[in-house]
């Protein structure tokens, strides 16, 4: 018995570390997210979660992934003088889209049943990645920017380890650039602005979206 109570005791005191060091991570991700949005010159739009948040009510009857979140997420920009109901033909949208974990299974869908990391890949075989996404509405229309825009259009260029890439969505008129990164390599500020200059660079060439 007292086996086991020891090894409880040790199995906490990880769970204490693993908070504080998710802590330090996501406050490592939001730092950088910022950095590269202010380099843009925009500012915080809305976040765009790959789970449910956290309920308020009842929590016993969702996924745990609930109370992660993020886990898998999107932070989405905006520039200042952009009407977020009202998309203008060459105005876009920045997607900061954070995987924690590259073993999470692509795809699955929620009938399945919540996933089990035990049966994930082994974490010393994963990654974490950086998606780093901007999204051009094509179109001058009355319509919102993550209801009818970001979330319809989802169809990300690029999957690590590849290139920047751009595609284009004609039914939502919609043009999407960027590429994917392990981020291990963003490992600080400097990292994040020399990233910024080849987005900047990509954007000018890809979807005529010029920088003062």
């Amino acid at each position: 018995m007292e086996s086991n109570s020891d090894e409880l005791k040790k199995a906490l005191l990880d769970v204490r570390k693993a908070f504080r060091l998710l802590f330090l991570y996501q406050r490592r991700v939001l730092d950088l997210a910022m950095t590269f949005a202010n380099e843009m010159s925009l500012r915080p739009y809305c976040v765009g979660y790959g789970f449910n948040r956290p309920a308020t009510a009842n929590p016993f009857d969702k996924w745990v992934w609930d109370m992660l979140p993020m886990y898998r997420v999107s932070f989405l920009f905006l520039s200042p003088l952009t009407d977020q109901n009202h998309p203008k033909r060459g105005e876009w949208l920045l997607d900061i889209h954070l995987v924690s974990d590259s073993g999470y299974p692509e795809g699955i869908s929620w009938k399945k049943g919540e996933p089990n990391p035990v049966t994930f890949s082994p974490a010393e075989n994963c990654v974490s990645l950086l998606g780093i996404y901007a999204f051009k509405s094509d179109r001058d229309e009355r319509r919102n920017w993550h209801d009818d825009v970001w979330h319809p259009a989802i169809n990300y260029p690029s999957r690590y380890p590849s290139d920047w890439n751009v595609v284009t969505n004609d039914k939502n008129g919609v043009s999407i650039y960027g590429a994917q990164f392990d981020l291990s390599k963003l490992t600080n500020k400097e990292a994040m602005l020399g990233t910024a200059d080849q987005f900047k660079e990509g954007l000018a060439r890809e979807l005529q979206i010029s920088f003062p």
